[in-house]
């Protein structure tokens, strides 16, 4: 018997599959919905860690900030006044841009033939596309017509020495590690970042005598870590090469990623798609994504110039 879930889906989809133009612009239900997110944080290394938060429209939006690293309380003698130091406020602002899955063309044959979980291979490769492309904004995106990516936004912790333009060191890596406060390091959002290229390299690294440095862990639950660290493994960052910030370190919680609702599903109406027996499919997507720290929480290696 199919749960209600199932029901849903499959009540969706037959509906999609179904609809006239005039109905095109059918209410995403909760199981599909969740589905999709599933595969967005598949597929974005930055949702899997970073805040991600819903709002219901589009509208400018501000996340508050202030660094309170330097202040401190006092001691007071009995009956003694209490002085005042007021904090400082700052406002990120967190603007959404528009994304989309490109254009599915599905023969009919094979939507009417397919097995019952072919709704849920959509699904995936909707939420997998969209994915994608905003874990590349959010990670190298410029903040001009688009987000501000992690990359940019962090502050370098550590430049390597000249000749290092494309290698990294065990220094290297514990004075990237040092120069996030420790209030960060204790976040259970802090981690490391890089690509599977520069983990590989890190893992390679040898003491002077040719031993193995084995800095990089795996244990039993599988999750690889460095300096005791877990690591995320993002294509989307740089590879080390002269002048990059390749590696990262620190709360990722002080990036926020910011969906408009959830993804939007259209079936396409076209006379081209109509002649060929195809059906259009597409998913939208509004997000945004900023780094609202200024206390230094992300901090970056980046490669030697020279």
């Amino acid at each position: 018997m199919k749960t209600q879930n199932q029901q849903e889906r499959t009540q969706f989809w037959n509906a999609i599959y179904e609809q006239t133009p005039s109905q095109a612009g059918m209410a995403v239900p909760k199981p599909v919905a969740e589905s999709i997110a599933d595969a967005l944080r598949t597929y974005s290394a930055m949702r899997r860690v970073c805040t991600v938060i819903t709002s219901d429209m589009g509208g400018e939006m501000g996340w508050p900030n202030s660094d309170g690293r330097n202040e401190i309380g006092e001691q007071l003698d009995q009956n003694a006044p209490s002085s005042s130091l007021d904090p400082s406020f700052g406002k990120t602002a967190l603007p959404v841009f528009k994304y989309g899955s490109k254009m599915f063309r599905i023969p009919m044959e094979l939507w009417q033939d397919a097995c019952a979980n072919f709704p849920t291979f959509i699904e995936s490769r909707i939420g997998a596309r969209i994915g994608r492309i905003t874990n590349r904004k959010f990670t190298i995106g410029t903040g001009v017509n688009e987000p501000m990516g992690i990359v940019g936004a962090a502050t370098v912790g550590r430049i390597g020495v000249p000749g290092q333009t494309m290698t990294v060191t065990d220094d290297d890596l514990e004075d990237l590690l040092s120069s996030v406060d420790e209030s960060y390091r204790l976040s259970p959002s802090c981690y490391w970042m890089m690509r599977e290229e520069t983990l590989r390299s890190i893992a390679k690294l040898k003491d002077p005598d040719g031993f193995p440095l084995q800095l990089v862990e795996r244990g039993a639950d599988l999750v690889q870590r460095l300096k005791g660290y877990p690591i995320v493994i993002n294509p989307d960052m740089p590879l080390m090469a002269p002048g990059a910030k390749s590696i990262l370190f620190g709360d990722f919680s002080t990036y926020v990623i910011r969906d408009v609702l959830q993804v939007d599903i259209r079936r396409m109406v076209d006379s081209a798609l109509i002649l060929n027996g195809q059906i259009g499919m597409i998913g939208f997507a509004r997000s945004g994504g900023a780094y609202v720290d200024v206390g230094g929480a992300i901090m970056a290696y980046q490669n030697s110039p020279t």
